[in-house]
């Protein structure tokens, strides 16, 4: 096996231990067949850590009570300073009502969906442009985000707060994608091929944050080409669809 990310063959010296989902927001799975030492220490220091900057907080909320932020934003690491703060970017996403943060943010939820769809074993010959763009953040046209008005993806329970990955690839179509939720509410779409040419794919983990249990789900995603590439509403407008799922988010926080 080879590290996807530099092509440097993997043993028990260059192998590291990724978490499909970064441990910073509830990750367990590990693989060990996917990124070296090298590259995944660089995906830590660079782009998991931004993800984690806006996202760790919401895990800690949920489990143990208190944000949990990177400890150079806080002075003396005092949990009053982290409570400001963490008031302060809850407060700046409601004014704004988007919670999209820079390229980084968006190269580090395309890695959760390529660590999931290698870690299945499936074909690797698609996975260039979603590499490239993991790298580089180029190109960018291969994600956003997806909230349909009128369509139920999966039933979510009242309190759950949970993870869900899927993956889609359909022969038939050419179309292979990831659809993913973060904590319910960071819901996106990321193309991986628009010439797909293997067995279908339909297959979804999903992960409860609260009681750090894999779930059942069955999602209902059936994305035509026309679709992924002439979404009928832009990236924005979806993601402002997501800010009410953003607000049940901090109602189960503010009720446990």
């Amino acid at each position: 096996m080879d590290c996807y990310n530099c092509g440097a063959t993997l043993n028990r010296k260059t192998r590291s231990a990724e978490h499909i989902l970064p441990r910073s927001i509830g990750g367990k799975r590990i693989a060990y067949n996917l990124l070296c030492k090298s590259c995944n220490e660089q995906f830590g220091r660079t782009i998991d850590n931004e993800l984690a900057s806006r996202l760790t907080r919401f895990y800690t909320l949920l489990n143990s009570g208190e944000p949990v932020l990177p400890a150079t934003n806080v002075s003396g690491n005092r949990k009053d300073g982290k409570i400001a703060l963490h008031e302060k970017f809850i407060a700046r996403v409601k004014k704004n009502r988007s919670f999209a943060g820079s390229k980084d943010y968006f190269r580090a939820i395309a890695k959760i969906c390529l660590n999931y769809y290698l870690s299945k074993g499936y074909p690797k010959q698609y996975c260039e442009t979603i590499k490239a763009f993991i790298r580089s953040g180029t190109p960018d046209n291969i994600f956003q985000y997806y909230a349909p008005e009128s369509v139920s993806i999966h039933q979510l329970s009242e309190n759950e707060v949970s993870h869900v990955l899927h993956i889609h690839g359909n022969k038939q179509s050419g179309l292979l994608y990831a659809y993913i939720e973060l904590f319910n509410m960071q819901n996106l779409i990321f193309i991986f091929s628009m010439e797909y040419d293997e067995r279908d794919i339909d297959v979804t983990w999903c992960r409860d944050v609260i009681t750090n249990a894999d779930l059942t789900k069955d999602v209902q995603l059936h994305l035509t080409r026309e679709q992924l590439e002439h979404p009928g509403m832009s990236s924005a407008d979806m993601e402002e669809r997501l800010f009410p799922r953003f607000e049940r988010l901090l109602r189960i926080i503010q009720g446990r």
